[in-house]
């Protein structure tokens, strides 16, 4: 019974290191991926800031889509559009978070704005959901929906 016994234990803590290093190996690769979100996000700021729409298009895939907090939706090519007329005074993102499952991110944010797009004031508080795929080794957001929060 003892060899049997002691052979059970040796299997199970075996077992139990596999899963643990599998388990560290996984959160070590989120926690990239999230870092490398993180950044894209920060760049895609920047560069909408700055107005600077070939930079802002190569953050985003060719399928991406905006739904705007009016429901409507625009397409890529209608959302770099609106790069270049917007006047930004400020802008804050809080309550970021970040998941990552597998090669597709799902962020969800609250922004802050001061400014105009198009000499019409978009100031406000929005909630905002952007879904990110990872595509031969670089992320690209595909899909954003932008929910204005409206105080009672």
């Amino acid at each position: 019974m003892k060899p049997l016994f002691a052979a059970t234990v040796l299997a199970t803590l075996a077992l139990s290191l596999a899963v643990a290093q599998e388990t560290g190996s996984k959160v070590a690769q989120d926690a990239k991926a999230k870092d490398e979100v993180r950044k894209l996000r920060e760049q895609w700021g920047q560069a909408v800031l700055a107005r600077d729409e070939p930079a802002v298009e190569r953050l985003l895939a060719d399928e991406f889509t905006l739904t705007d907090p009016n429901g409507k939706v625009h397409d890529r090519k209608a959302y770099l559009a609106t790069v270049r007329p917007l006047a930004l005074e400020s802008g804050k993102v809080e309550d970021e978070k970040i998941r990552v499952y597998g090669d597709i991110a799902v962020v969800t944010v609250r922004v802050t704005l001061r400014g105009k797009s198009n000499d019409v004031d978009i100031s406000g508080s929005f909630r905002e959901m952007d879904v990110l795929a990872k595509r031969d080794g670089r992320w690209q957001c595909v899909a954003v929906q932008q929910t204005r929060i409206t105080q009672p």
